[in-house]
C-alpha cells in the first residue's frame, strides 16, 4: 500500500492491539514493521499517542505528526473539568 502512492501512513494503535489479540509485544512489533515499511517507501507516518510518553517514544522512531486525543477523550476531560469546578462553586 505505501509503495502504491500513499501520502501518509497512520499507525492505528489500538486497531492494531486489538488486531494481535491484545499482545503488546506483537503491536509493538507491527508497528516497527510499520514504521521501516514506511521509511523505505519514503512515506511520513504518525500515529495516534495515548499520551505524553507515547509521544516521545513515536518521536523518537520518527513519526511526523501525533494524534493527541479523540474526540470522546476531550469531551469526558471537560465534562470532568465542569463538573468539578461546579462543585467546587457550590462548596460541595
Amino acid at each position: 500500500i505505501l509503495k502504491a502512492g500513499a501520502d501518509v501512513a497512520f499507525v492505528g494503535s489500538t486497531d492494531l492491539l486489538v488486531d494481535v489479540g491484545l499482545d503488546a509485544g506483537a503491536a509493538a512489533e507491527r508497528t516497527e514493521a510499520i514504521v521501516a515499511a514506511a521509511a523505505e517507501a519514503g512515506v511520513p507516518w504518525g500515529g495516534f499517542a495515548g499520551d505524553a510518553a507515547a509521544a516521545a517514544r513515536m518521536a523518537e522512531q520518527g513519526a511526523r505528526y501525533l494524534v493527541v486525543g479523540s474526540d470522546l477523550a476531550l469531551l469526558g476531560a471537560a465534562c470532568r473539568d465542569a463538573a468539578a469546578a461546579v462543585r467546587e462553586a457550590v462548596g460541595a
